[in-house]
């Protein structure tokens, strides 16, 4: 997992945003596919305390977890972590 740092930005956004933005977005997904949080751990082979910190904004998936829950929530990762995408599509660290 990233940790968030208050003075990191992506795009024109404040990285506290990006994250809470992404995290509700995921906490969505996962409530539209009537999963609790523990149960989204168990499919994705961590702890639920991870999912939890997704949703509340505290820290990212790692890559290969973003690619992962997207294709558990049966979306894309464009969509689900746009910020990030497009903060990578303009070459900036995300």
């Amino acid at each position: 997992m990233t940790a968030i740092s208050d003075a990191y930005t992506v795009g024109h956004m404040d990285r506290a945003t990006t994250a809470e933005r992404i995290g509700h977005r995921i906490r969505e997904f996962r409530l539209a596919h009537r999963l609790t949080q523990v149960e989204l751990a168990e499919r994705l082979c961590i702890s639920q305390p991870s999912v939890s910190q997704w949703e509340r904004g505290e820290t990212f998936p790692t890559l290969a977890l973003q690619r992962a829950l997207a294709d558990e929530l049966n979306t894309r990762r464009r969509f689900l972590f746009a910020e990030l995408v497009e903060a990578e599509d303009h070459g900036e660290a995300a």
